[in-house]
């Protein structure tokens, strides 16, 4: 039976990997060995971060299911539709966290846009009528 590292770990409890051939410690452990299980650990942190982002890319190059219908996103009821329709099929598993959450920050933009494109309407309509009402009363 190989004995097993005598460390404890940072929330107090006892090591329970084995023990490293001629030490009392895992490699993890090993006083002598802390550049190199440093190494190691940025080198696992790396690679798993690569295998999350390679995951997230290859579901985002995923056709989503929802869009075989057409959207015209053009107005406020349109957007209200569109978010339904996306939030009942995250609800039912056709499209992903990450898919759901790029259509809710594209339609606040778009949101933006609808509603900053109806303030230059109503000013300028403000515009023209206080135009108006001044050369009136020029003449």
């Amino acid at each position: 039976m190989r004995k097993l590292c005598k460390a404890t770990k940072k929330d107090g409890t006892p090591c329970n990997a084995p023990a490293q051939t001629g030490s009392d410690y895992c490699f993890t452990h090993d006083p002598e060995k802390a550049e190199e299980a440093k190494e190691a650990r940025l080198a696992g942190s790396e690679a798993a971060r690569l295998k999350r982002l390679q995951d997230a890319q290859a579901e985002d190059s995923k056709p989503i299911g929802m869009f075989k219908v057409n959207y015209r996103l053009n107005n406020l009821k349109d957007i209200k539709r569109f978010m339904s329709d996306a939030a009942n099929a995250y609800v039912q598993g056709r499209i992903t966290a990450d898919q759901s959450k790029t259509i809710a920050y594209l339609c606040k933009i778009l949101l933006e846009c609808i509603k900053d494109g109806d303030v230059e309407v109503a000013l300028k309509e403000l515009e023209d009528r206080i135009a108006s009402a001044a050369h009136s009363m020029q003449r």
